[in-house]
């Protein structure tokens, strides 16, 4: 069976796990875990450094932001190793990350095209990532697993979520996002309706009420909320951002509800076991 652990670091302002890869064996290339990114994608400076050719693929443009498009192409990958684990004639995106994203991602970004066929684990408090091919079994004993959906038969895991008790609201478990977020429609039946109250420190990133995207940012405001749960999961007095995710990314037009990410995650080891379509958040010490 194909399985491998290994060590992570999360970037400084996302908390973006970020997970060492080899390209044609050279490396390693840092490259973000991004649950949210329907594809494997490496920068355009990095393609060029390696050598790598590249080729007007599928989709040969991204909306972004307001509508803004940027250039995307793809290459094929001679190799590419998470760990253990290779992955041969791989094609991959190429976008000018480095414009996009800065040194967070610079790189390149781990997506679904290259985590479908497994189960991950990412366990924040001891910043470590586990991938092997998914047999339906789990290395790890009482786990409370929990149904998932990709929404709109794509890439987006959907994940029942909970605000202030009421729901459920089909959030996208996402990796790659920073913050938490909510759609106006979501504040609106909560009754979450007002900025967030001033003289509250501020979060930054997506639960601020600020999101980057492929092509630029999205800005919405920040509101406290008294709890969001899943499953048995839960985190109190947190901020969320009131974004109108359809601005943010085309792929925002199938997220009705919102996105969970990192301040929810980080106080979790995260499984999703996407052959399944499970997923598991067990409590971690912080140890």
């Amino acid at each position: 069976m194909q399985k491998m652990r290994m060590k992570i670091q999360l970037g400084k302002d996302s908390g973006h796990p970020h997970v060492p890869v080899m390209i044609n064996d050279q490396g390693p290339f840092t490259f973000a875990l991004d649950t949210g990114a329907s594809a494997t994608t490496i920068s355009k400076s990095l393609a060029d450094q390696l050598g790598i050719p590249t080729y007007a693929g599928k989709k040969a443009k991204a909306s972004g932001i307001g509508g803004n498009q940027i250039s995307v192409q793809a290459a094929r990958l001679e190799s590419f190793d998470v760990g253990s684990i290779s992955f041969h004639d791989e094609e991959v995106g190429v976008i000018d990350l480095d414009a996009i994203f800065g040194s967070e991602c610079k790189f390149g970004v781990i997506g679904y095209t290259t985590l479908r066929d497994y189960m991950i684990r990412v366990h924040y408090g001891v910043l470590e990532f586990k991938m092997q091919r998914s047999n339906g079994e789990s290395d790890s004993d009482n786990v409370e697993w929990m149904p998932f959906k990709l929404l709109m038969n794509s890439h987006l895991v959907g994940v029942p979520v909970y605000i202030n008790g009421k729901g459920p609201f089909d959030h996208i478990l996402d990796t790659g996002s920073s913050g938490n977020v909510m759609t106006p429609a979501v504040a609106s039946a909560i009754g979450v309706t007002d900025a967030m109250p001033e003289g509250l420190i501020e979060a930054t990133g997506c639960s601020g009420g600020e999101c980057v995207g492929v092509a630029g940012r999205a800005v919405g405001y920040g509101a406290m909320v008294r709890s969001i749960t899943i499953g048995s999961a839960e985190l109190n007095d947190a901020v969320m951002g009131v974004i109108d995710l359809g601005v943010v990314t085309p792929e925002g037009e199938k997220i009705d509800y919102g996105i969970i990410g990192y301040p929810f995650l980080k106080d979790y080891e995260l499984t999703l076991d996407y052959p399944n379509h499970r997923f598991a958040l067990a409590k971690h010490s912080g140890n």
